[in-house]
């Protein structure tokens, strides 16, 4: 069975650039933990609320960039 089907957690390194209303851009990464079985888009708004919070971001953003990668390069992923 593959990771996807079994649920085991999967680490992965993320950064995403986000841009305000008024022309703020602002990057951030970090690593999350991930459950086989979630999407990339829910993995996606999960990380962009965060950004938000974390910058303050209260008038809403978009997203200019995202990059969802696994964390281990050795065992690809596992």
């Amino acid at each position: 069975m593959s990771e996807t089907t079994t649920g085991a957690w999967v680490t992965f390194h993320w950064i995403m650039t986000l841009q305000t209303g008024n022309g703020r851009q602002v990057t951030s990464d970090g690593t999350i933990p991930v459950r086989g079985g979630a999407t990339r888009q829910q993995v996606c708004a999960q990380l962009h609320a965060a950004v938000e919070q974390h910058f303050g971001l209260t008038g809403g953003s978009v997203i200019l960039f995202f990059s969802l990668e696994p964390d281990n390069l050795l065992a690809g992923g596992r």
